[in-house]
């Protein structure tokens, strides 16, 4: 039995709206900081990226943050609408990114679903239009 109290769904929501702020502003140490230790981390998006996998852990996201950064130039990412509930957060988002390897630029519609305990985001699962994506990966307009 989880003895741990469910937060208010104001304080998980500003735990994720501090996550957002603090990728907007790329500030790694903040963003890490409000990740669990224990943080599991799920992307669902075009299969065969890097990041289209799970991290575990602060260090596991942190690798998984460099491996976006290092395959993408994100141009805009705007989280749109954000609905919470007791500890879970979920936000609907849009993106324009250019793919680093072909020039091609994408943008799409995204899905992000937080679970936060205590402050902390404990677990994420994030998804995205695969077609879209994997078309700019593949030089597609």
């Amino acid at each position: 039995m989880n003895t741990t109290s469910s937060p208010l769904p104001e304080q998980a929501q500003a735990t994720v709206q501090a996550l957002y702020a603090a990728f907007g502003r790329m500030d790694l140490p903040v963003f890490l900081g409000l990740l669990s230790p224990e943080v599991s981390w799920r992307f669902l998006g075009a299969p065969g990226l890097a990041y289209s996998r799970q991290a575990t852990g602060r260090e596991g996201v942190q690798a998984w943050l460099e491996d976006v950064l290092g395959l993408e130039d994100i141009q805009a990412f705007e989280p749109r609408t954000l609905h919470a509930g007791g500890d879970h957060v979920t936000v609907w988002g849009w993106e324009r990114t250019t793919v680093k390897s072909t020039g091609q630029t994408f943008e799409c519609e995204w899905v992000h679903v937080f679970e936060v305990r205590d402050g902390l985001v404990t677990r994420f699962q994030g998804l995205y239009d695969t077609a879209r994506v994997a078309a700019a990966y593949a030089g597609k307009r």
